[in-house]
């Protein structure tokens, strides 16, 4: 199948953000499997640390406000044409943002903005990789292991906490395991942990390090298999072993409900999981059959997931040509419902209707309100040239500034009929309300 205009608006706006018209361009009129295939083996440098975390202020509420403004505008800039090494690669900063909702964790737990830097690394760095790796490497992290308390976590005082949400939340789900296993898999799991004060820090080093003596080595019955058991082996077991169907089945159908909608037809997840499995649990291949899926494609399926306060930031950013600055970022993004590096809890984000109240809705309006003056005013070209529009041409405008390919005709008529008042009493308003309405419109709340 080859990739129409309205495929290139979807696609581009599912696997990254608000599509630049260069993109949308490159890809329309290819098959379908050779744009998937592209934007899977984007090959880009990952980022490298910011000096700003290696110092002892890392542990403040600010330095962490600034790896939110650095991965936002991360996000903001990616894009497959005109990109250099260096450049950000959508579907990467957005399965990156998948797997931070996935494994979850916050800063208020770790209250360490480098850890919190390097495990967003980690999850850049294993995004398409091997499954059963990128969770390991997550597990045997500070952030993770200060944040689930498995740097507590010895023999003979163990801490259950990690063992139950690595397998509850992390690969299989519920229903796969027994309280039983949750026990000896705590076992399994003591003594891996953080060096703790260190003195040439004067603080907690989170690096990881592992206390053997801390460390239960007995035989442990995990899965009804009995073996003397360590951590990291009970994810290779899970992953490869006599859970890697759940395990399948469990990953698929999230990674479903992010990128596609929340209701897979039957048999879609265990074809997936499928495709998981016979690629050893390999990401990139997953991701593949995902989008390539008819599903995916489906006129039905456009605009059928709401967006994400984080995505909707990054994509009004995007089209209004703005960067975050400083330490700005949460306090825009915490009254529309989502901060990342701070989620409500272990389980992370919800997904579609999650997104939807009264009181998010009124963040985005004040976000929309408030950053339409940053740009639009009578200091600024931005939209200034809708003065010389009629209400039609001046609609088409804002549409196309603000992405939006299709639009229902009770969008249109309303953002003409505005148009129309606002250029007989107030010309001056069109660019900066115009803002406002557009990005306000429903189709602009959905992907």
């Amino acid at each position: 199948m080859l990739v129409t205009e309205a495929d290139a608006y979807h696609f581009l706006g599912r696997i990254g953000f608000a599509p630049l018209p260069s993109d949308v361009n490159h890809v329309v009129g290819r098959d379908q499997a050779d744009v998937v295939d592209e934007i899977l083996n984007l090959n880009r440098d990952l980022p490298a640390t910011p000096d700003r975390l290696l110092v002892a202020d890392r542990m403040n509420f600010q330095a962490n406000s600034q790896n939110l403004g650095w991965w936002l505008n991360r996000m903001i800039q990616s894009r497959i044409t005109g990109a250099t090494p260096s450049t950000p690669d959508p579907l990467l900063e957005k399965l990156t943002m998948f797997w931070h909702g996935h494994f979850a964790t916050e800063f208020p737990g770790v209250e360490d903005a480098l850890l919190m830097f390097e495990q967003n690394q980690i999850l850049r760095a294993g995004a398409f990789g091997d499954f059963a790796q990128l969770c390991t490497d997550i597990s045997l992290h500070g952030a993770m292991l200060i944040y689930l308390n498995n740097e507590s976590n010895v023999q003979g005082f163990e801490q259950e906490n990690f063992a139950r949400e690595l397998m509850e939340l992390f690969t299989m789900g519920v229903g796969n395991f027994t309280e039983n296993d949750v026990v000896e898999m705590a076992r399994a799991w003591t003594g891996h942990g953080i060096i703790g004060y260190d003195p040439a820090l004067g603080g907690r080093n989170g690096t990881y390090q592992f206390y053997p003596d801390l460390h239960d080595d007995g035989q442990k019955t995990i899965f009804g298999i009995n073996a003397n058991w360590d951590g990291p082996d009970t994810i290779t077991e899970i992953v490869r072993g006599v859970r890697q169907q759940a395990t399948a089945n469990f990953i698929s159908t999230k990674l479903w409900r992010f990128f596609i909608n929340g209701a897979p037809p039957p048999g879609a997840i265990e074809q997936l999981a499928a495709a998981f499995i016979a690629a050893d649990m390999t990401i990139k291949p997953l991701m593949r059959a995902l989008l390539l899926r008819p599903e995916f494609w489906a006129p039905e399926n456009r605009r059928a997931l709401v967006k994400t306060p984080s995505q909707y930031a990054v994509d009004l950013y995007r089209c209004i040509s703005l960067l975050f600055v400083d330490t700005e970022a949460p306090y825009f993004l915490a009254p529309m419902g989502q901060v990342l590096f701070d989620p409500p809890n272990v389980a992370g984000w919800g997904t579609n209707g999650y997104w939807l109240s009264t009181a998010t809705m009124w963040g985005r309006a004040k976000f929309a309100a408030n950053r339409r003056w940053a740009v639009a005013n009578e200091d600024s070209d931005f939209l200034q040239e809708l003065r010389d529009m009629d209400p039609a041409t001046g609609t088409a405008h804002l549409l196309q500034t603000f992405r939006l390919h299709e639009v229902s005709a009770a969008t249109t008529n309303a953002i003409e009929s505005w148009f129309a008042s606002t250029k007989e009493a107030t010309p001056w308003a069109l660019a900066p309300v115009g803002i406002s309405v557009t990005a306000l419109s429903p189709e602009f709340q959905v992907i």
